[in-house]
């Protein structure tokens, strides 16, 4: 950390990477003070200042740890390993945070969008799920098995949006570590676990409702090699994303033993990253895979340009993966822009809601031009009507001014 004056109790000028320090700090003390759970990290940070500042040598030994901040005993010298320090220099380091960097750390605000955006795209999709099973009722004959698919991403992505609401109200209000309690943020490393295994069955399930639906279209063999394809591929993928997250760690509640600096074998990040590109790789394939067989079609201009705008709207999809993707890059795990996972749940709600709205598109253009033209013969018998009744009105008045 770099001091802008020399001397003890000097301002500093906290840089990117002295946050990212302060952050690291607080994931390994969280879970080591065991007795101070509930309370905020800064709060357990400035009580282990204080706690150094009254001993004789100016230390926080082992003992300590374990008998007035609650360290496991099996994991007290993990503490010491992970912060690269001893006894002397933990005390230094929790010193120079609490006394020098603690009037200086960002208390950023975490995301307020994702109750609201919730809100609205479960009203917006379950309009267009609806629509689309009338469209089915009505024009199709009744509902197929990919309907039934795509009626299972629906609702899983309700339990989704439902369980993020529920992690955006568990992290508070606050986006960084030190401003949180342990017992938050091991409540949030649980939820964010749950989410992720999750969202691989609502992106399969909507996936396959397009799928299914683009086989049944033709019987062109290249369009179901493709399907095949791109379906083996993304289920490949979904069992991927599903079995990870169990087998990544040594435990599957790996929050519990955070301090274990071999508990997991590799970072989860990777995976979501990993996973992530594939499914937008699958997205972009989905988006594609009918234009060819569009073009084919002989249809009036007008009516091509509409079925083509229609099947076009699944590269939104695109892009609200892309854009969740981003996110993880940016906001997974702890940087200077904070530790919240909320931006993940964000748009990973939004990717799915938008999913679901552009694979329903087509069926809900089926029943607008199943109910245009009764609507269109609607109005011009009411226009055809009132026409008359006005006629005859005249009429009358005529017929009056003549016998005056």
């Amino acid at each position: 950390m770099s001091s802008s004056t020399a001397g003890p109790g000097a301002p500093i000028k906290l840089e990117d990477q002295d946050i990212v320090i302060i952050l690291t700090t607080s994931l390994i003390l969280g879970p080591a003070a065991l007795n101070f759970a509930d309370r905020r990290i800064l709060y357990v940070i400035d009580t282990m200042a204080k706690f150094a500042a009254a001993s004789e040598n100016f230390t926080i030994t082992p003992d300590d740890m374990v008998n007035y901040f609650g360290t496991r005993p099996n994991e007290v010298d993990w503490v010491y390993r992970r912060l690269r320090s001893d006894p002397s220099q933990l005390a230094g380091l929790v010193s120079t945070i609490a006394l020098q960097a603690a009037p200086y750390l960002p208390h950023n605000h975490t995301t307020q969008v994702l109750v609201p955006l919730f809100v609205a795209l479960t009203v917006m999709t379950t309009i267009a799920i609806a629509m689309r099973m009338w469209s089915r009722h009505q024009v199709a004959n009744g509902l197929k098995l990919f309907d039934f698919f795509a009626l299972l991403g629906f609702l899983l992505a309700i339990v989704y949006g439902a369980l993020a609401v529920r992690h955006s109200d568990v992290e508070g209000q606050y986006r960084y570590y030190y401003d949180r309690t342990w017992n938050q943020i091991a409540e949030s490393f649980k939820l964010s676990f749950i989410l992720n295994t999750i969202y691989p069955w609502a992106m399969l399930a909507t996936k396959l409702s397009l799928l299914m639906f683009y086989y049944s279209m033709t019987k062109f063999n290249w369009i179901h090699y493709s399907c095949y394809a791109i379906g083996g591929l993304t289920i490949a993928n979904t069992i991927a994303a599903f079995i990870i997250p169990f087998t990544q760690c040594h435990h599957v509640n790996q929050w519990d033993y955070r301090l274990n600096p071999y508990e997991c074998k590799f970072d989860s990040r990777i995976s979501l990253i990993v996973n992530g590109a594939i499914y937008i790789l699958t997205d972009v394939a989905i988006w594609i895979l009918p234009m060819p067989l569009l073009a084919k079609l002989k249809l009036a201009t007008g009516q091509k340009v509409l079925a083509v705008i229609t099947f076009s709207l699944g590269g939104i999809a695109c892009v609200a993966g892309a854009l969740r993707l981003w996110v993880i890059l940016t906001f997974q795990e702890y940087s200077a822009k904070g530790g919240s996972n909320l931006e993940v749940d964000v748009y990973t709600i939004l990717e799915l809601n938008l999913a679901l709205i552009c694979a329903s598109a087509p069926a809900v253009r089926a029943l607008i031009m199943y109910y245009a033209p009764k609507v269109m013969n609607t109005l011009s018998t009411v226009g055809f009507t009132r026409d008359d009744k006005d006629s005859d009105v005249a009429q009358e008045d005529v017929s009056a001014d003549s016998k005056a």
